[in-house]
């Protein structure tokens, strides 16, 4: 009798247990099959009307303190900044928050290349994610940025900040007052983490963003297309105590941006052993940042950034003459055959790979002003990722007829962010 109420229990245990599982496995397929239908819905209603919104989603999962948790977020300030559109645009200042959501606008754009019309979604979006903590003694901050392509209705981010002291110059310990800039009783007027732009500028300055190699019995070109992105470098610097900033202090690396190209132009030709570096106009823009950490205290906090903007190819193209690139024979990576006949040609669709391949871009300088400087020349060396998305085209033509050889193109491990060429024999 037992044995019978051990197997009638084991039953009556496992009937209710496959119906919760098939329950949830339904479950799971009807979110799933909602999920498919939502965003055939999404890309619907991009389709018919021309633009539309998608949803972004930030979790701030993962808060340290130079390497070490933070167990009460509470004093923590929380600021978010929009790039997307310059001067930037603050959506949130305030207390910590782990979850946010905010409507990202999405465009589509339909370029025609040849005889097809190819769907570009735009613009890209970059939010940048600050974080600043005040102990009583120091202020620590970090930084986190989202370059954000909206190509789905529901983009969700998680974030990891870990936060770095933040420098203040060496001042006598009176200058520690509620006095900079502003001083207390205007200081005692604004919240705690509220900020404000001090200022803001934009230059141009002509930067390098991709290579032409050629070799002889070739001809070599890129087409820059509407709606393609470069990645050029976000650049911060903070600091607090002084509304000027130390003599010394150096400019971080925020990472890559994507930045917008205007209009469809192609460069000029390289040819027969040629090697060109292609730079293009670009618009960058500087502001500084204010931010009241502890207003009673006077705790106030500096940050200046300079933000790539966009690429104006309506300037047309400057090159850069280098010499003739040579691997010493050796074709390597991603190899594809062009052709050994006059006409011959190939489109190839460079990408090259994030965070791998760093070149220097641009200097750029702007004429800014501090409390008690009106004119102060400001610098910064501006790096680029040798990144490129949707649809920047390195062409590549046989110009000579060489029957017993082929023209092949190779990336030589560069994963096509630059296009290397070099004849083979048959």
């Amino acid at each position: 009798m037992n044995k019978s109420k051990s197997i009638l229990s084991r039953r009556a245990i496992s009937v209710p247990l496959l119906s919760i599982i098939t329950a949830l496995t339904i479950l799971g397929a009807l979110t799933y099959g909602y999920s498919i239908t939502r965003e055939k819905e999404w890309f619907a209603r991009l389709e018919t009307i021309g633009h539309t919104y998608s949803r972004l989603i930030i979790r701030i999962t993962d808060v340290t303190l130079e390497g070490k948790p933070i167990e009460d977020t509470s004093n923590l300030i929380l600021i978010i900044h929009n790039f997307t559109d310059l001067p930037s645009t603050p959506i949130y200042q305030g207390k910590f928050k782990p979850r946010l959501e905010f409507p990202i606008f999405v465009r589509l754009l339909r370029l025609r290349r040849g005889e097809s019309l190819i769907p570009i979604i735009t613009p890209p979006h970059c939010y940048v994610i600050t974080l600043i903590y005040y102990d009583g003694m120091k202020v620590y901050d970090g930084v986190s940025m989202l370059d954000i392509l909206p190509n789905k209705p529901i983009i969700e981010k998680q974030v990891k900040i870990d936060l770095k002291e933040v420098p203040k110059p060496k001042v006598s310990a009176s200058s520690h007052t509620p006095s900079f800039g502003l001083g207390l009783t205007h200081a005692l007027n604004f919240k705690q983490g509220s900020g404000v732009r001090e200022e803001w500028d934009y230059e141009y300055a002509w930067t390098s963003v991709l290579e032409l190699h050629s070799v002889e019995g070739s001809k070599v070109y890129a087409k820059f297309n509407e709606g393609s992105l470069l990645y050029l470098q976000l650049q911060r610097r903070r600091w607090y105590n002084s509304p000027t900033p130390p003599e010394d202090l150096k400019w971080d690396d925020i990472g890559a941006k994507s930045t917008k190209v205007t209009i469809t132009r192609t460069t000029g030709y390289a040819m027969d052993g040629a090697h060109y570096t292609v730079q293009v106009y670009v618009r960058y823009y500087y502001e500084r940042w204010k931010y009241y950490i502890d207003p009673t205290a006077g705790i106030i906090m500096y940050e200046e950034w300079i933000i790539p903007e966009v690429a104006d190819l309506s300037k047309g193209f400057k090159y850069i003459t280098g010499t003739k690139t040579c691997h010493c024979g050796s074709v390597s990576g991603n190899v594809i055959r062009i052709g050994s006949i006059v006409g011959e040609s190939v489109y190839f669709t460079i990408a090259g790979t994030k965070g791998y391949y760093w070149t220097p871009g641009a200097k750029v300088f702007f004429t800014i002003s501090y409390p008690g400087i009106p004119f102060f020349t400001l610098g910064a060396e501006i790096y680029v990722e040798r990144r490129y998305s949707q649809g920047i085209q390195i062409i590549v033509e046989v110009t000579e007829n060489r029957y017993s050889e082929s023209l092949y193109g190779y990336d030589a491990g560069t994963n096509w962010a630059t296009v290397y060429l070099a004849w083979v024999f048959d």
